[in-house]
């Protein structure tokens, strides 16, 4: 569809342009260069300033669509509402539709996360068990072998101590554990994860 856009705001002024100057070639040959030489000169100008204006509005209009697509690529990258997309047919407007769809689809996804989160935190927080996910310390003589960035809602139930609480103290979590069961827990954990120290 841009093709022929562009076919309509080129092609035509070009050949206008192409056959006046074919009839001022042809009235300098007769000798006759006179009121149908002006005539000829112009409609060359008017030709040659209306492909140029209509040029320039054709360009001027791609040029503000493409931005609006970029604009809408870069709020989809942050995460942001996109602009409404402008009706059309061609390409351009394809590819704003096409990006809207993808906005779509990720939000559609975002909110099926957050639901398969909430369920998961449901069934944990009504258990018996603790879940926590953290990252083990590279040194065995850290002070905090292991930080934690989640544990359950129902540490508060189960253990006594709220989760604001334990992700806040680096050591809070392992003070937990008996002294005898710590250095089973940190290997079993590092074995896990592929450590073998």
């Amino acid at each position: 569809a841009l093709g022929g856009q562009g076919l309509v705001v080129f092609v035509i002024p070009t050949l206008g342009l192409i056959t006046a100057v074919g009839l001022l070639v042809v009235d300098i040959g007769r000798g006759a260069a006179s009121d149908l030489s002006l005539l000829t000169v112009a409609v060359l100008g008017l030709v040659v300033l209306g492909g140029t204006t209509v040029s320039f509005l054709f360009l001027q209009n791609l040029a503000r669509r493409v931005n609006h697509l970029q604009l809408n690529a870069e709020r989809l990258a942050r995460d942001a509402e996109l602009s409404p997309v402008p009706p059309g047919t061609d390409e351009i407007s394809a590819t704003e539709a096409t990006l809207a769809r993808a906005a779509d689809v990720l939000a559609s996804r975002r909110r099926q996360l957050e639901e398969a989160r909430a369920s998961l935190e449901h069934l944990v927080s009504a258990g018996p068990m603790v879940m926590f996910a953290g990252s083990l310390a590279t040194r065995l003589d850290d002070d905090a072998p292991l930080t934690l960035d989640y544990i359950s809602s129902n540490s508060a139930r189960v253990m006594g101590h709220s989760p604001i609480a334990l992700l806040a103290e680096p050591g809070a979590f392992l003070g937990l554990v008996h002294r005898e069961e710590l250095e089973a827990l940190l290997d079993s954990s590092r074995h896990a994860v592929g450590d073998a120290r």
